[in-house]
C-alpha cells in the first residue's frame, strides 16, 4: 500500500531542475518522501509560510510550528547560503476573528457593569442575565445572534437603570471596525511572541484585510477559467470541473477517507458558512456573503467576505506568482486548506504543479491531545517562557524531525494538583508565616517575591531570620528551602511556580546547559592560557591534539551529512553532544597544556553549527552568556573582561588572607584601591555596574578586617548573591589551588544552579538533623531503660513490655498473653536479655 501511495502521489509531481543543487533531499508531503531539494531560479528560494489567525495568543504548538520553520529557514540560507524570499500572511478575516470581537465587546461591557459604582442596582436586579452573559462570551464560537442580542439587551437595561455607559458601549458594536481591532491586538502579541523565541521576521507580510480586491480579482479569474460558480452571493469552487480537465486534487492528502474529507471540509469552511447552495458536497467557499453581525465588502457578487482557503492562494500569488518553491505549514492545515490552495492556484495559473515542495510540522500534541482551554493543557507561549527560554524550546524541537508529530506529557497531568502551588509551611526566623504568604499566591500557581523585598513591609512582621519555606509544585514530593534575609530584606528572589512544565523539557534543558558549560569553559581555558608567552608555549601535536582534531574532521562531516538527509536535527544533536564529551576529555587532560587555535577551531565550529538552528544566534560567542538583564546594549566580554579579572584576584587574595587567620591591617591593604566610585542608574553600562559591586565588597571586607569568618562569608556572598544577577558566575579553584576564574552565563541559568544547590545543601542539613534527632532520641531511650529496675524489667521496657501475662516474685516472666507458659527457648532469650540489662546497671 504505501509504494502504491508513493507511485500514485508521484505520478502527480515532477522534479523541479534548473536551480542550484547542494544535494540536499527534503521530506515532501506531495510526494510522502525525501525529495532532491532544486529550486527553480538559480539560487534563489521563494517560500510561503501560513501565518496565524490571529484571534487568541498563541501557545507552544505554534511555537514548534514557527519555530521550526525558521530553524529550517536558517539552514537554507546561513548553511547552504539559499537567497530565501520567505512570506507570510495573517489570517485577520476568519469566522473564528469575527465571532471572538463581538464576545470581546460582550466582556468588556459585562466587566464594565461589574465594576461601575453607579450599576451596582444594575447588578443585583439581573444577575441571572449577568451570569448567562458571562457564560456566553466565553463559549466557543458562540452564535452571533445570541451575543448581539444579549449585549444589546444588557445595554438598554443598563440605560433604562440609570447606567451611565462609556463611548465604547453607547452605540451599536461596529463589526466593521471591531473584528480589525482585535485582529490587529493580536497580530502585535504574534510578532511580539516570534522575537521572543528568536524567530527572524519574514521578508514579506501580507494581510486578508488589504488584499480584499486582489481576492475578488482572483476569484473572478478561477470563474473565467470555468473552475468556480456564484450561487445566491457565494462563489464556490467547482470540484468536479476541476478534476474532470485532468487537475489532481488531495494532492497533500491522498489517505484521508471520504468521511474525514467532508467531516475537516465542514471544519475548514467556518462555522459561519451556510452551505445549501454548493453543487456538490466537497465545494468550497470562495466568496461568502456575509449575514448580520459580519464585517462586508462589495463584490460583483454582492457583499461578502473572502473564504479562508483563497486568501493564501492570492497572496501567494501576487508575491511568488504562478509556482512557489515551498509552502509550509502544520500538519493540520494539509487538508483541507493546502490542498484547496493548491487546487485553487492551479485553476487561477493554468498550472499542474504551482508547490514543489510542501513542508509540514508534525502535531504537538499534551498526552495525545490538542491543547484545549478546556482541558486545562493550554499553555501560551509568554507561560512557557517564564519557565524555559527560548533557546531550551528550540533544542527541545530539534531533537525530533521537522515532520514527526511530538507528544509531551506536563508535570502533574490531570491531576487534581496540576498546575497548583501548595505551601505546607512557612517561617520567617521561628514565626510562622504560612497565612500571609498564601494570600500573596497568585492564581493558585505562582508566588513571586523579588530581591530587596522589604518583608516587613510585605508581611506586617519585625522579625530577624530567613525565609523557609515547604512547598510542592503540581503535586509532587514537597521541598523546603531557605531564602537569605538581613534587617528585613529578602537577598534574592523567591519564585515558586507551578503549571506549564513539561517533562520532555527536562532534557532540553540539560543538554542546553551542556552546550553553555562547554563553551564557557573553552573559553575560560583560552583566557587562562592567553595570559602565557604562546612564543615558548610548545606548539608541537602530541597524541591528544590529534584525536582532538580527528573529532573535529568527523562532526563536521557527520554534521553536513545529517542535514543533507531531510534536515536530520537530532542527528545533529548528538553528534555536537559527542564533539563535546571530545573536547572536555581534551581539556581535562591537557588544561593549560591546550593548543591554543585548535580550540579555538573548536570553539568556532561548534558555535556556528549552534547559531544554524538559532541557538544564541543573536551573539557571537564573545557575546555568548552575555544576556545582561537590565542593560539594553549586548556586551563583549571584552569590556568586562579586565575588571573581573581584577574582582576575581582581589577576592582570591582576600579569601586566602582570612583562612591564613592574617592580621586585619593585612586585609584591609588587600582592600585598597585607586578606583572613582561610579554613580549608578538604570541605564548604567555593566562595566560600571560590576565596579559598583567590587567597591562595595571591597568597603564590606574592610568593615570586618579584624572578622576572618564575616570576611569569608562576604566572599561566598559576592560569589552566590550579587555576581549571578550580572550573568557572572565566580567558579572556585576549578583549575587552580587558592584562584577563582569567571565565567559569563545567563542570569536565569547561574541562578537555577545556584537554586538547586541551595535545596540540595538544605536537604543534605535536614538529613543532618534529622539523624541528630534519632540519636538524640536513642541516647534518651536508653538511658531511659537503663533506669528501670529489674523486678520491673519485662513490664517496662519496650521490647518485651507487651508480650507476658503474669510474672514471679522476682518480675521474671511466667506466661505469655495467651495464656501459655514460656517455651525453653524464650526463657533462655528472657533470661540473657535480663542478665545484659544487669550487667549495664552495674557499669553505670
Amino acid at each position: 500500500f504505501f509504494k502504491h501511495l508513493v507511485i500514485t502521489t508521484m505520478s502527480h509531481w515532477e522534479q523541479p531542475s534548473g536551480g542550484r543543487d547542494v544535494g540536499l533531499k527534503i521530506f515532501n508531503s506531495l510526494t510522502n518522501t525525501n525529495d532532491s531539494f532544486i529550486p527553480t531560479n538559480g539560487n534563489q528560494v521563494s517560500w510561503y509560510i501560513c501565518g496565524p489567525t490571529v484571534y487568541d495568543s498563541s501557545h507552544i504548538g505554534h511555537a514548534r510550528n514557527y519555530m521550526t520553520f525558521d530553524i529550517i529557514r536558517r539552514i537554507m540560507t546561513d548553511y547552504f547560503g539559499y537567497d530565501v524570499f520567505f512570506v507570510m500572511n495573517i489570517t485577520d478575516v476568519d469566522d473564528k476573528i469575527i465571532i471572538k470581537s463581538h464576545q470581546r465587546h460582550l466582556e468588556l461591557l459585562y466587566t464594565f457593569i461589574a465594576n461601575e459604582d453607579s450599576a451596582s442596582s444594575f447588578r443585583e436586579s439581573n444577575q441571572e442575565l449577568l451570569e448567562k452573559a458571562k457564560i456566553l462570551y466565553a463559549t466557543k464560537n458562540a452564535p452571533i445572534a445570541e451575543v448581539s442580542a444579549i449585549t444589546s439587551e444588557i445595554k438598554e437595561k443598563a440605560k433604562a437603570a440609570g447606567v451611565t455607559l462609556s463611548g465604547d458601549f453607547v452605540d451599536e458594536f461596529n463589526v466593521q471596525v471591531g473584528y480589525l481591532q482585535l485582529a490587529q491586538y493580536y497580530e502585535k502579541e504574534f510578532f511580539e511572541d516570534l522575537e521572543l523565541i528568536g524567530c527572524r521576521v519574514p521578508d514579506a507580510v501580507t494581510r486578508v484585510s488589504e488584499y480584499i480586491e486582489d481576492i475578488e480579482k482572483y476569484v473572478q479569474t478561477i470563474i473565467d477559467n470555468g473552475f468556480a460558480y456564484e450561487s445566491n452571493g457565494d462563489v464556490y469552487f467547482d470540484l468536479q470541473a476541476f478534476e474532470k480537465a485532468g487537475y489532481t486534487y488531495h494532492k497533500c492528502s491522498p489517505t484521508v477517507t471520504a468521511e474525514e474529507s467532508a467531516e475537516l471540509l465542514a471544519e475548514g469552511e467556518g462555522s459561519l458558512t451556510s452551505t445549501g447552495n454548493k453543487r456538490h458536497n466537497n465545494d468550497f467557499a470562495l466568496w461568502k456573503s456575509s449575514k448580520p453581525g459580519e464585517p462586508k465588502w462589495s463584490s460583483p457578487w454582492g457583499e461578502g467576505r473572502p473564504g479562508w482557503h483563497i486568501e493564501c492562494s492570492a497572496m501567494a500569488g501576487d508575491l511568488l506568482g504562478s509556482n512557489v518553491d515551498i509552502n509550509c505549514g502544520g500538519i493540520d492545515l494539509r487538508f483541507p486548506h493546502h490542498d484547496n490552495q493548491l487546487a485553487q492556484s492551479e485553476a487561477k495559473f493554468g498550472c499542474k504543479q504551482w508547490v514543489n515542495y510542501f513542508l509540514h510540522t508534525g502535531h504537538l500534541h499534551i498526552e495525545g491531545r490538542k491543547m484545549s482551554k478546556s482541558l486545562k493543557n493550554f499553555i501560551t507561549i509568554r507561560e512557557s517562557l517564564k519557565i524555559y527560554s527560548s533557546n531550551q524550546l528550540r533544542i527541545m524541537f530539534l531533537k525530533h524531525k521537522f515532520y514527526s508529530p511530538i507528544d509531551i506529557e506536563l508535570v502533574g497531568g490531570d491531576s487534581d494538583f496540576g498546575g497548583k502551588l501548595r505551601i505546607r509551611s512557612a517561617k520567617l526566623g521561628e514565626t510562622c508565616v504560612l497565612e500571609k504568604l498564601n494570600t500573596l499566591i497568585e492564581d493558585e500557581r505562582s508566588l513571586e517575591l523579588e530581591k530587596d523585598t522589604n518583608l516587613k513591609e510585605v508581611l506586617s512582621l519585625d522579625i530577624n531570620g530567613n525565609l523557609e519555606i515547604q512547598y510542592s509544585l503540581d503535586g509532587e514530593p514537597d521541598i523546603t528551602q531557605e531564602w537569605t534575609v538581613k534587617n528585613n530584606v529578602l537577598q534574592e528572589n523567591v519564585s515558586l511556580r507551578a503549571g506549564g512544565r513539561i517533562k520532555q523539557m527536562e532534557e532540553a534543558v540539560q543538554l542546553d546547559k551542556k552546550f553553555t558549560d562547554f563553551i564557557c569553559s573553552i573559553k575560560t581555558l583560552l583566557r587562562l592560557q592567553a595570559s602565557q608567552q604562546q612564543t615558548i608555549v610548545s606548539q608541537k601535536w602530541n597524541d591528544a591534539d590529534r584525536k582532538l582534531q580527528e573529532e573535529l574532521q568527523n562532526a563536521r562531516q557527520a554534521f553536513h551529512e545529517a542535514l543533507l538527509d531531510s534536515l536530520n536535527t537530532p542527528k545533529c544533536l548528538e553528534i555536537l553532544q559527542q564533539l563535546t564529551v571530545a573536547g572536555n576529555t581534551y581539556m581535562q587532560s591537557q588544561v593549560l597544556n591546550i593548543k591554543h587555535n585548535l580550540l579555538v577551531s573548536v570553539l568556532d565550529y561548534f558555535v556556528k553549527a549552534l547559531n544554524v538552528f538559532g541557538i544564541n544566534s543573536r551573539n557571537d560567542y564573545n557575546q555568548f552568556g552575555g544576556q545582561w538583564e537590565g542593560s539594553n546594549p549586548a556586551i563583549t566580554e571584552e569590556k568586562v573582561g579586565e575588571i573581573l579579572d581584577t574582582f576575581c584576584s582581589r577576592r582570591d587574595s582576600i579569601r586566602g588572607a582570612a583562612r591564613s587567620k592574617a592580621s586585619a591591617d593585612e586585609i584591609k591593604s588587600l582592600c585598597e584601591h585607586k578606583y572613582s566610585q561610579p554613580t549608578i542608574t538604570d541605564n548604567s553600562p555593566i562595566y560600571d555596574r560590576i565596579l559598583f559591586e567590587l567597591l562595595k565588597f571591597l568597603s564590606s571586607v574592610s568593615e570586618v578586617a579584624d572578622k576572618p569568618i564575616e570576611v569569608l562569608t562576604l566572599c561566598d556572598e559576592v560569589r552566590d548573591d550579587v555576581v549571578p544577577y550580572y550573568g557572572v558566575r565566580f567558579e572556585d579553584e576549578s583549575y587552580e589551588k587558592g584562584k577563582s576564574v569567571w565565567k559569563l552565563d545567563s542570569v536565569s541559568s547561574i541562578l537555577n544552579d545556584r537554586e538547586k544547590r541551595k535545596i540540595e545543601r538544605f536537604a543534605s542539613e535536614m538529613k543532618k538533623r534529622e539523624k541528630a534527632r534519632e540519636k538524640a532520641e536513642a541516647e534518651r531511650l536508653k538511658k531511659e531503660i537503663s533506669l528501670i529496675a529489674p523486678e520491673d524489667f519485662f513490664k517496662k521496657h519496650p521490647k518485651w513490655n507487651d508480650q507476658f501475662a503474669t510474672y514471679d516474685e522476682t518480675g521474671f516472666p511466667l506466661t505469655t498473653t495467651d495464656g501459655k507458659p514460656l517455651s525453653k527457648g524464650l526463657v533462655k532469650r528472657a533470661t540473657k536479655a535480663l542478665q545484659l540489662h544487669k550487667k549495664s546497671q552495674g557499669k553505670n
